[in-house]
């Protein structure tokens, strides 16, 4: 009972620590950054890796290695994270993004009519590859995305889904959708299709249009 209580502290430790971290950290004098999508995804100069906090270390797997730790401290508001090579680099997190100011008008936010599975759908010419990208409403403000695949050739056939990781805060207004990713970015779409109970089953963000039927 003794180590089952321990594992819990020692996970909720574990689970506020990644918390603390997300979001994006710059390192001035390195020209480099570092941008904690979630508390196992982590975004190093373009490259998008698996990650764990361990104690005051962020462990990442390595093809190699294994696994690679890398010592971390928060002090005064910064990030020192020890890098194998033996340096240490200093960042500082990146202010978020204000609030698009199309969302302070006068009304209420409609969340609740934004929730479930919506999907945007993709295939190649022959139809031996299809691709799903899924977002995942709460009906509360959070979304997660998610993906399918569908390949089949010569070598056989393929399936696959999961969830990638990302994910972020979503609002409903008048028709528009204001999303803010967890990594900082933020996105504006609208409604283009709706049901006669107010349920919103299409939505068109940057160009892409997702809807409820694409998840079939």
């Amino acid at each position: 009972m003794k180590k089952i209580i321990l594992w819990m502290v020692l996970l909720s430790f574990m689970n506020a620590a990644a918390k603390d971290l997300t979001g994006k950290w710059f390192a001035q004098e390195a020209g480099t950054s570092v941008v904690f999508v979630s508390k196992n995804i982590l975004i190093y100069d373009g490259g998008r890796l698996q990650y764990k906090i361990i104690g005051d270390k962020i462990r990442i797997p390595d093809p190699y290695l294994g696994y690679v730790d890398y010592p971390y401290k928060m002090q005064n508001g910064k990030l020192y994270i020890r890098f194998p090579e033996g340096y240490t680099l200093s960042f500082v997190k990146a202010a978020r993004k204000k609030q698009n100011t199309r969302q302070k008008q006068d009304g209420k936010t409609q969340n609740y009519l934004l929730r479930g599975s919506l999907c945007h759908y993709s295939s190649s010419y022959n139809g031996g590859y299809s691709h799903s990208d899924r977002l995942y409403f709460d009906g509360i403000g959070r979304y997660s995305t998610g993906y399918q695949t569908y390949s089949s050739g010569s070598s056989g056939a393929y399936a696959g889904e999961g969830a990638d990781g990302n994910g972020g805060s979503y609002s409903v207004m008048n028709g528009r959708i204001f999303i803010q990713t967890d990594d900082g970015s933020s996105y504006e779409g609208r409604v283009i299709e709706q049901q006669n109970d107010g349920r919103i089953t299409g939505i068109n963000v940057n160009g892409k249009v997702f809807g409820s039927a694409l998840c079939d």
